[in-house]
């Protein structure tokens, strides 16, 4: 191949490389409200308990620089909710139909209707006259237990009816220009999420009173001390958390109003 030739293809592909670059955009700064609704689920301990669709609520963004800040609330039946907050990059291609795939990080929660249930740092009656059993031979009183329990514990608020977490997401949105600043348009994500319950971070906090407690005690044998702990732990409920049950994937598929300036 010769230097004429080798020039040409070196332009031939620069051409249309800037070809590619002009026909995708990212806006220096721009602002978005996008009502919407959506039919959402996945996998993981939180989405089988997640339902009640579809999910109806609102979207509100700003792109800085090519920098996606976003953030939604969606809302759905048996008085369940859902909001993410995220931080990404998108492309965007065309003009009156405009096709937009974006990569974004950011925390997602989850809110579920009240069980009715206590507290999940309440010490039950039958709980009490466990633990007392337990401590009782060792020479440990209840009230110490109880004092260093709710020194960890605290006052939490409700975290049954909670979850919370990171979330990385992939979105494909096709929308159709009504006027420059308004369109239609349908899209879908799918995403990572590493979401922990608040019925699995109560149950951590739980145990980790139970571990702060049991250290202070004078019991030499680490053996006893080990089997201590395990004994109180099922007494209370606190299970350790299984990471495995935080993973999943999760996705959605919708319809939007888009207003955008």
């Amino acid at each position: 191949m010769n230097i004429k030739t080798k020039l040409s293809a070196a332009l031939c592909v620069l051409c249309c490389s800037s070809m590619m670059i002009s026909a995708a955009h990212a806006d220096v700064f721009g602002l978005w409200v996008k009502p919407k609704f959506d039919f959402v689920s996945g996998t993981g301990e939180v989405f089988k308990r997640f339902g009640g669709q579809p999910a109806g609520g609102l979207e509100v963004g700003v792109e800085l620089l090519g920098i996606s800040f976003w953030g939604d609330a969606e809302f759905m039946s048996e008085s369940q909710y859902w909001a993410s907050g995220n931080v990404g990059i998108d492309f965007s291609f065309g003009e009156e139909v405009e096709l937009t795939l974006g990569a974004y990080a950011g925390l997602i929660f989850f809110g579920f209707p009240d069980t009715g249930d206590n507290d999940e740092g309440q010490i039950s009656n039958a709980q009490q006259m466990r633990i007392s059993e337990i401590l009782e031979p060792l020479g440990a009183s209840y009230s110490d237990f109880e004092s260093k329990y709710n020194e960890v514990f605290g006052e939490e608020e409700k975290l049954a009816n909670t979850a919370f977490g990171l979330n990385g997401r992939l979105r494909l949105s096709v929308e159709y220009h009504i006027l420059s600043a308004l369109s239609i348009g349908v899209q879908g994500s799918s995403g990572y999420h590493y979401v922990i319950s608040g019925e699995e971070a109560a149950g951590g906090t739980k145990s980790v009173a139970i571990d702060g407690f049991v250290n202070t005690q004078p019991i030499p044998d680490a053996q006893v001390k080990a089997e201590l702990k395990n004994e109180l732990k099922t007494a209370l409920g606190a299970e350790e958390v299984d990471l495995d049950d935080l993973k999943g994937v999760n996705y959605s598929v919708g319809a939007f109003i888009n207003v955008s300036f």
